[in-house]
């Protein structure tokens, strides 16, 4: 029976089986996941608890770490795992005691959502403690300034009274006057010191307390809290003794305003430590809430992942056998359909090898004679190309040279007329250079006028000493003197004699030089007339040039006509293929054998030899293809043989199912 069966019988009865065996593998497998489903409910509903439970205790522990209020609302956010854990923990356990700790983890991780609440409450109040304890420190340290300040200007204010006092009593000579103003500066003015130091010492224990304040923000312990209190009551004394060595209203005055804005900054600083101590508990709170869901939830969630391990594998191997079974059938199956189509297919097979040899000797004598026609011309197209190319880039050549030797005329012009502006400068440094000698000329003459004026002073203090030895000690100033002109007389004259040598030098340095600006002048004048000929060769250059360019573009032109003629030989040499016609019997013998194939794969219901014998007079070879011009920049190729027409396909009966096949 399976024998006689039609192709399409064969195939869906060996596919309906192996679906057949999917569905039971679908089966099996779907079963084991239904059964892990619970499973992974329970042990889904344990890790939400404990991922909420640990999430709640990271986020406000970052939060304690940088204050970033946004940490609450993440934490927050993990609620939403808190009761779907909850949630799905009621539907999937029955067990009253895992029920118990999960009632009990619910009420307490509910509980840490006010704790947070309350946290960032107390975390904003600090904040406000904070700044009102920058705020009145800073009016405190103010007003610590401020009476350094007014000390020093009232010690000032004493001490210009006292420097007068001092200067009437030293014009009076009155002793104990004196006396008395120094004991009173004296006393006054360590007074003033020693107020200035208890200030200057209250500022400091200030900024000692600000930094316990810091470190008892990021460490809150009792020590650094009893440190800070004692830093207060030392400036509480501090202001105690100010009050007795200052008795001015001003100074009472800003010694209030000091213990006004020291008392603000500690309240708040007793604020701050309230709020901070509250906050510890809600911190050890918080964290031994996690620890102890943590400790009960694990437990039951690693039974649970245990069990879901187990009962995965159960399913893993429950689908490996059923898959092993399966492929075992599915094995006798693909060699039962195998063997029932492949032996009709491998006789029809062997007849369409024998008529595709004839066929292939046939083709292979026609297209070693298009060969031989397609090496020729591949050969001379080959040749013709790389002359065409050669001439191309010679042509190219020619043409850069020519440009180059245009642009190297056009550069000697500038080359030319830079020249002649350099001819005109060194004339105008000739000019100039004549002028600085003139000058020069007329310095040195300047110079020694002032040689004979400081020879003139040098006689006239000599003079003058004499008379002055003449009038003895009265005239004694007078021949110190005429001894400092005399020394300044000769000291110009020294200068005056030196300048006179550099400018001297300076002048024959200019002379030398304005001998080398006409050498340079009568050189500058040679290399014009050397660059004018240059240019007048270049030009001639430049025209030689293009006549060789445009010879070049006409021999081009030849070998493009030869490349034409070229493309028609291959044109001729592809046309050979026409042969192929010669091929058309074996093509009817080939459908032949395709014609029986078809009556294999339809059965008894099949196509009759009359059919076939119509498709076989339906196929006809067409005519050969035309071939394509080849282009002239392209490399040269071997001709493509025309394709025979392909065999026209019959027309299709119900009862047929080649086409399907």
């Amino acid at each position: 029976m399976f024998k006689h069966m039609k192709l399409t019988g064969k195939m869906f009865s060996g596919f309906g089986l192996l679906i057949a065996i999917l569905c039971v593998v679908a089966v099996v497998g779907l079963t084991a996941i239904i059964g892990a489903g619970g499973i992974l409910q329970k042990t889904g509903s344990m890790i939400s608890l404990a991922t909420g439970a640990v999430g709640l205790d990271l986020h406000h522990k970052r939060f304690m770490i940088s204050g970033d209020e946004a940490q609450i609302e993440k934490a927050a956010r993990y609620y939403e795992n808190i009761d779907r854990g909850v949630s799905q923990g009621r539907e999937a356990f029955t067990d009253q005691e895992t029920l118990g700790m999960i009632e009990w983890a619910s009420k307490e991780l509910a509980a840490i959502k006010t704790d947070l609440q309350t946290y960032l409450d107390l975390a904003r109040k600090k904040k406000a403690a904070q700044r009102s304890m920058d705020d009145k420190a800073a009016q405190a340290v103010d007003f610590c300034q401020k009476i350094v300040a007014m000390q020093k200007e009232q010690l000032q204010k004493a001490n210009d009274a006292a420097t007068a006092d001092m200067a009437d009593a030293i014009l009076s000579i009155d002793i104990d006057r004196m006396e008395r103003i120094q004991k009173e500066s004296v006393e006054l003015l360590n007074k003033k010191w020693q107020t200035a130091g208890l200030a200057n010492d209250m500022i400091l224990l200030l900024m000692d307390s600000r930094q316990l304040e810091k470190s008892y923000i990021l460490t809150p312990t009792a020590a650094l809290k009893d440190a800070h209190y004692n830093d207060f009551q030392k400036i509480k004394a501090d202001i105690a003794n100010l009050r007795q060595a200052l008795t001015a209203p001003e100074d009472l005055a800003v010694i209030d305003q000091f213990d006004s804005a020291l008392q603000g900054y500690e309240d708040a600083f007793v604020e701050l430590t309230k709020f901070t101590e509250r906050q510890q508990g809600i911190e050890q709170h918080i964290s031994k809430v996690a620890a102890e869901v943590d400790a009960k939830v694990y437990p039951v969630q690693a039974k649970y992942t245990e069990e879901l391990y187990n009962s995965m594998t159960r399913a893993v191997v429950m689908i490996i056998v059923t898959a092993v079974v399966g492929v075992a059938v599915g094995l006798i199956l693909a060699w039962l359909l195998t063997r029932g189509i492949a032996g009709p297919i491998r006789k029809a097979i062997t007849g369409l090898s024998e008529g595709a040899t004839q066929v292939t000797a046939a083709a292979s004598e026609v297209n070693n004679a298009s060969q031989s026609l397609a090496e020729g011309a591949s050969h001379q197209a080959s040749s013709i190309e790389e002359t065409s190319a050669a001439m191309e880039q010679m042509a190219s050549m020619t043409d850069q040279n020519a440009e180059h030797a245009q642009e190297t005329d056009t550069l000697m012009a500038q080359a030319a007329q830079l020249i002649s502006n350099a001819n005109g400068y060194v004339a105008q440094l000739k000019g100039a250079i004549d002028q600085i000698n003139q000058a020069s000329d007329q310095t040195v003459k300047i110079i020694k006028t002032i040689d004979e004026i400081a020879f003139q002073t040098n006689l006239l203090a000599l003079n003058a000493a004499v008379e002055a030895a003449r009038a003895g000690e009265a005239g004694a100033g007078f021949a110190v003197v005429a001894e400092e002109v005399r020394n300044l007389a000769m000291r110009a004259a020294e200068a005056a004699k030196n300048t006179q040598t550099l400018i001297e030098g300076n002048i024959n340095n200019i002379k030398r030089g304005a001998s080398l600006m006409v050498d340079t002048e009568s050189a500058f004048a040679s290399v014009e007339g050397i660059a004018q000929k240059v240019a007048h060769l270049v030009a001639e250059v430049a025209a030689a040039s293009k006549e060789q360019s445009q010879g070049i573009g006409q021999v081009n032109s030849a070998i493009s006509s030869m490349d034409r003629i070229t493309q028609h030989n291959a044109a001729s040499a592809e046309q050979s293929a026409a042969a192929s016609e010669q091929l058309a019997a074996q093509s009817n013998s080939m459908l032949e054998l395709i014609d029986g194939l078809a009556r294999m794969v339809g059965g008894d219901q099949g196509q009759r030899p009359a059919q076939a014998q119509r498709r076989i007079q339906a196929a006809a070879p067409s005519a050969p293809s035309a071939p394509a011009a080849l282009p002239v920049s392209d490399a040269p190729r071997l001709p493509t043989p025309a394709q025979p027409a392909q065999p026209a396909k019959p027309a299709k009966d119900d009862e047929d199912d080649f086409a399907d096949f």
